[in-house]
């Protein structure tokens, strides 16, 4: 879908405009380098609409590449862990939008923020579902190379993972095969694995599972497995090699606490091979819920329910 549209240049220019005469953007959510977010109105289906507006400042950028590289990865990810893409087009020849499903809810870092308290199992749910993402994701031979805890929306019906502006298209991929390629850092520093943060490329799946490691840590504690350090600091490998260990005073059983030392290894051979693995992992090491085995007890119930009056 493309259209003519005057050239925008600023924020302002683009608040309460029509795109592609359907949907109206109604209010900023967020500005990164890469793109504008708005939250809209489809005035077709009549309902909220989450709006990404990438706009190159010449032809050598890549914004609208990276917004382009995501489109085509939603279009072909559909997962109810994973945001839904509902449209995308070109609206002048530096503009580039795609439009997203409208996620009630936080992100998990805004939720952590906000002092939302998270149980052992809540945690475990909200990893196992980003995993189930992730999975999906590396069958169709794709690393998202940015999972983070912004990048995890908590929706009242479940997890989503969003942002796959970063995803890297492997179409070799192979979870036993060493990495081979070379590139620049790409991601989030802090949540990165140490090979993909060193820039040099060689990386494969088994890099997302390091960040899930991160959110897993941050989730159960509300902080980040490292101690203080600058970000831009050179010494990286000490970093990494010398975690912040779990406090008592957070009861953590110890199966998690393996889960996330693993998953957390520097040695990608060390870490979970594949995100099903550290999945199923996950799942064993859930303690007993009743509230879970109720709701499952239900949840059974009526479906034999329906089965028995259909």
């Amino acid at each position: 879908m493309t259209t003519k549209e005057p050239q925008m240049k600023t924020l302002s220019d683009w608040k309460g405009r029509l795109i592609v005469g359907r949907y109206e953007l109604r209010e900023h959510i967020n500005t990164s380098e890469m793109s504008c977010v708005f939250k809209a109105w489809d005035c077709q289906g009549k309902w909220e609409v989450i709006v990404k507006i990438a706009i190159n400042s010449s032809r050598f950028d890549d914004r609208v590449t990276r917004l382009k590289r995501e489109t085509e990865a939603l279009r072909t990810l559909k997962h109810p862990a994973i945001v839904r893409l509902l449209d995308s087009g070109q609206i002048d020849r530096l503009s580039y939008f795609l439009v997203l499903e409208y996620i009630q809810g936080n992100d998990l870092q805004m939720a952590l923020e906000l002092f939302r308290y998270f149980s052992i199992d809540e945690s475990i749910s909200v990893l196992v579902q980003v995993l189930e993402a992730l999975h999906e994701a590396h069958k169709k031979n794709m690393i998202h190379r940015d999972v983070k805890s912004a990048n995890i929306m908590i929706a009242p019906d479940g997890v989503k993972l969003v942002d796959f502006g970063l995803v890297k298209f492997d179409p070799d991929y192979n979870p036993l095969r060493k990495p081979t390629a070379t590139g620049n850092m790409v991601g989030t520093r802090l949540y990165a694995s140490p090979e993909q943060a060193m820039g040099t490329g060689r990386y494969d799946c088994r890099s997302d599972l390091y960040s899930c490691g991160v959110v897993l840590y941050e989730i159960l504690t509300r902080s980040l497995p490292f101690y203080e350090m600058d970000e831009d600091s050179e010494e990286w490998e000490d970093y990494w090699n010398h975690l912040r260990p779990f406090s008592k005073i957070y009861s953590i059983p110890k199966k998690v606490q393996a889960i996330v030392w693993k998953a957390l290894s520097v040695d990608p051979d060390l870490r979970y091979q594949t995100a099903e693995e550290m999945r199923v992992a996950l799942l064993a090491a859930r303690p007993f819920s009743l509230r879970r085995f109720v709701k499952g007890l239900l949840s059974k119930a009526r479906r034999y329910w329906r089965w028995f009056w259909e």
